[in-house]
């Protein structure tokens, strides 16, 4: 029987990455390993994980280079991420913390509403409208969900995904400042989504890095006890956040774009 920790570990890889890189949140695990439990190798050796596709799949030309960057941002959030995270979960309290989320998952609606339109799903294009308009009135500007209430649903895309709907292929990973783990496709779909984005323009280019990438420290908070775990069970933290990236991320296209069915 496989140790029960190795497999969180590997969940927990799954669902963090999705945290870090795209837009919206993954389930959060339920339990996490208590700290008198062994920790075992790092789950990029699991064979469960290696039945998933392991790390063979992704093609990564550029490592030394890709490595730099991770390094970077792993800096970055030592010396402003984890202090700031650690400030607005002290002086914000957690009911506050999830409206100031839900504004602007609100606010990235603009982005959404965008790339459905693109896709041509037009049904889930006028999902995402209703519930934007429905949430900036009723919601006081997406600090509450009356839109769940009545059936709509949060609804994901980004240009990344357009991408893939037009059968670009996602070529070589790579990681980005600032924004972490990606491919070539979905690192331009990055960067046409940050334009597609108001509070870019509210904010200006500093503060939306803050509050703007993958929601910055608010979703950060949400994340930052799976993220702490994942990198203590990691013997290679860039390995297992770069399988699990393209793993979670495939995951996420089959969802949304039906690719398994067209395969069927």
């Amino acid at each position: 029987m496989r140790d029960p920790v190795r497999r969180q570990a590997r969940t927990l890889a799954l669902a963090c990455c999705l945290a870090l890189c795209s837009t919206q949140a993954g389930a959060v695990p339920e339990a996490v390993p208590s700290a008198g439990a062994q920790q075992k190798p790092d789950p990029l050796f699991d064979q469960d994980f290696d039945e998933l596709g392991g790390d063979a799949a992704v093609a990564d030309p550029i490592e030394p280079f890709n490595r730099v960057i991770f390094g970077v941002n792993e800096a970055v959030d030592f010396i402003l991420w984890t202090p700031a995270t650690r400030i607005y979960r002290f002086a914000v309290p957690r009911p506050a913390r999830a409206g100031i989320r839900r504004v602007f998952l609100n606010l990235n609606s603009t982005s959404v509403l965008i790339n459905k339109i693109l896709q041509l799903r037009l049904g889930d294009a006028a999902k995402t409208l209703g519930r934007f308009l429905l949430n900036t009135t009723a919601g006081w500007g997406g600090l509450f969900d009356p839109a769940a209430a009545v059936g709509w649903e949060p609804q994901h895309a980004d240009f990344g995904e357009t991408l893939a709907s037009m059968r670009v292929p996602p070529g070589p990973y790579l990681v980005l400042p600032f924004f972490g783990p990606s491919s070539i496709r979905d690192g331009v779909g990055t960067i046409v989504d940050q334009f597609l984005q108001p509070t870019l323009y509210f904010l200006g280019p500093v503060s939306h890095i803050f509050v703007g990438t993958g929601f910055g420290f608010t979703l950060r908070d949400e994340k930052a006890d799976e993220i702490r775990l994942l990198k203590e069970s990691s013997v290679d933290y860039y390995s297992v956040l770069r399988s699990a990236y393209w793993q979670n991320r495939e995951a996420s296209l089959d969802r949304s774009l039906g690719r398994e069915a067209d395969a069927d």
